[in-house]
């Protein structure tokens, strides 16, 4: 496990992108992270992606992509 305390305290905008088949980083405890989080935050769930969004990569970067574009404008 890691030590994600810091994000409590973290005003800044945060993106959480993880594949709906993550074998390493349950969907649940991921949700319940980011729902303890302050704003601004967003979670993103890529359908089908594994951990590394093997086949997925598109999918990662447009979500990656899109967020920066609304966090900028």
């Amino acid at each position: 496990t890691y030590d994600l305390d810091f994000l409590h305290s973290c005003a800044k905008p945060k993106l959480f992108v993880s594949g709906s088949r993550d074998q390493y980083g349950p969907r649940t405890k991921l949700e319940a992270l980011v729902s303890s989080l302050p704003e601004p935050k967003k979670l993103v769930i890529v359908d089908s992606a594994d951990h590394f969004f093997e086949g997925r990569l598109r999918e990662m970067r447009e979500a990656i992509e899109a967020w920066i574009r609304d966090t900028i404008q």
